[in-house]
């Protein structure tokens, strides 16, 4: 029973991660992409595009 509500918990933290991942998840796993440099959250504050 503890094995099956682990394994429960712990697909609800993945579900999250895939429907409504934090920015600190999404740049994290982008830091791990060899061919990515930099990575920079793109806010009302900083929108290097001006849009």
């Amino acid at each position: 029973m503890s094995e099956k509500l682990t394994h429960y918990q712990n697909s609800i933290l993945q579900l999250k991660q895939i429907t409504n991942p934090s920015s600190s998840f999404i740049e994290e796993r982008l830091k791990e992409i060899e061919s990515i440099t930099g990575v920079q959250s793109v806010t009302e504050d900083n929108d290097p595009n001006k849009n």
